[in-house]
């Protein structure tokens, strides 16, 4: 069986017809956010799917004659379509398509998610030739060609970011998603897909919680309100389980709307989760780029019953396998238990070693019996922010590391991460530091929600057993 034709088996929970909550202290909305549900068994059906989507939205005619339409996929990582990680090229061909009829001229762009070259991305996510294919003017590298700064409207937590000069000259910008999960915040869907727009040395801070992330990707998406004209999200083939290594999955649907909070509220919906458990929708909902609430939604075409697909949610791991490795947290977010998961990047059997992060971490004794203490994130770093006595305790260890930076995955690229020679710091100056981010990420996730392989590879890497840069 190949991933393309997952069977979509599952069965729907229970579901019963919304009623209004009042969760932002306002009324009810007068008229109703329209979200499409089309339903497809496979990439072939993707042309009908789009233009039945657009029908049912009442926007068949999604532009016109000379206006400069701009589609952002998501083109996070250079991995085949079938793995469910990216928006197939099925998809953004036929946006291209209908579009191109409509005498506009089109370009598709985006930015990879890691330290990789975007060269890398087109080519093996297909969905640069796809675009040409269909009639597309240019396909835009992000991480190249000028950008601008522009000040945000009504920002929360970015006033100002820099941004392609394509995206601030698009007439019409059409946003299409990923169906898949995230360990920060849920899910990955419409408005997280902002992130492409800003360079990746910008985007570490924002992994940090929950809410950090949901602040800027909403602020992210208040550039382009007024140029927005359809989020629609690629659900066809998804993925589940743990983020960016999960399973592909078949929920065989896409969802669209021009409106990028409902849409995702109804996809987190389908994808077994609550409406508004991601931060991104209640933060929109409240900064009023859309609803999240089911009954201010009308839903078109398929019924949201039907197509309900409970998804595998990415879980996160807290301790590291190795017993010679001892764990101390207090409050700790998630782009320092990231690392603190994965540290040491090279483990010694013969040593001893313990992790802290956090504020406040709990350590009930010196440790003096200690080889390495590996500090993580400034927190960690900083006597201030941690018990009287902490320092007393550390400093008891035979060796001490810091990873001084918010968050602790900057040093993690920028620094050497081992001794001269660790395959890590080889990888650093090769330029594909984004190695040990990817391990990281393997070990950070319950190995069950992982697609075969990586951790083990992952593991090897850190055990001495695999010099090799291929993840």
């Amino acid at each position: 069986m190949t991933f393309a034709n997952i069977p979509n088996t599952r069965k729907s929970k229970e579901y019963t017809e919304p009623s209004y909550q009042r969760f932002i202290d306002r009324p009810p909305l007068e008229t109703k956010s329209r979200v499409a549900i089309v339903r497809g068994n496979n990439y072939s059906e993707a042309e009908r799917m789009v233009r039945e989507a657009l029908d049912l939205l009442g926007i068949k005619e999604i532009c016109k004659k000379d206006d400069n339409v701009l589609i952002k996929p998501n083109m996070c990582a250079p991995v085949p379509p079938e793995i469910g990680e990216t928006t197939h090229p099925a998809v953004v061909a036929a946006m291209v398509k209908i579009c191109k009829e409509m005498g506009a001229t089109v370009n598709v762009g985006d930015s990879c998610g890691w330290h990789l070259p975007m060269r890398m991305v087109m080519t093996i996510t297909g969905v640069k030739k796809a675009a040409l294919d269909a009639g597309a003017d240019k396909f835009l590298d992000f991480g190249k060609g000028k950008r601008v700064e522009v000040e945000i409207p009504g920002a929360r937590a970015i006033k100002t970011a820099s941004i392609p000069k394509a995206v601030v000259d698009a007439d019409i910008i059409i946003n299409l998603p990923k169906m898949k999960n995230n360990f920060v915040t849920l899910t990955t869907l419409s408005i997280k897909n902002m992130l492409g727009l800003i360079p990746t040395s910008d985007r570490h801070l924002y992994h940090r919680t929950p809410w950090d992330m949901a602040w800027a990707v909403n602020d992210l998406f208040k550039i382009i309100k007024d140029q927005h004209k359809l989020t629609l999200i690629d659900g066809i083939i998804g993925m589940e389980g743990a983020t960016h290594i999960g399973f592909p999955c078949n929920p065989g649907v896409i969802t669209a709307s021009q409106d990028p909070i409902a849409v995702e509220a109804v996809t987190n919906t389908i994808m077994g989760y609550h409406p508004l458990e991601s931060p991104h929708v209640q933060v929109g909902m409240k900064d009023g780029l859309g609803t999240g609430d089911l009954a201010e939604i009308d839903v078109v075409g398929a019924r949201l019953q039907d197509v309900i697909y409970p998804f595998q949610r990415s879980m996160i791991r807290f301790v590291s396998e190795y017993t010679n490795i001892t764990e101390y947290y207090g409050g700790t977010c998630n782009a320092c238990l990231w690392v603190a998961v994965s540290v040491p990047p090279a483990v010694d059997p013969k040593k001893k070693y313990a992790v802290i992060a956090g504020t406040r971490a709990l350590i009930a004794n010196k440790l003096d019996d200690v080889d390495e203490v590996w500090l993580v994130g400034q927190c960690a770093c900083t006597e201030n922010h941690q018990f009287p006595g902490y320092m007393d305790k550390v400093k008891a260890a035979k060796k001490i590391v810091r990873m001084p930076t918010c968050s602790a995955m900057e040093y993690a690229l920028e620094e050497k991460m081992g001794e001269v020679g660790d395959v890590y710091d080889l990888a650093r100056k090769a330029g594909l530091q984004d190695l040990y981010t990817m391990d990281a990420l393997s070990l950070l996730q319950l190995q069950d929600t992982i697609r075969p392989g990586i951790t083990d590879k992952a593991k090897e890497r850190k055990e001495g057993r695999k010099k090799t840069f291929h993840w």
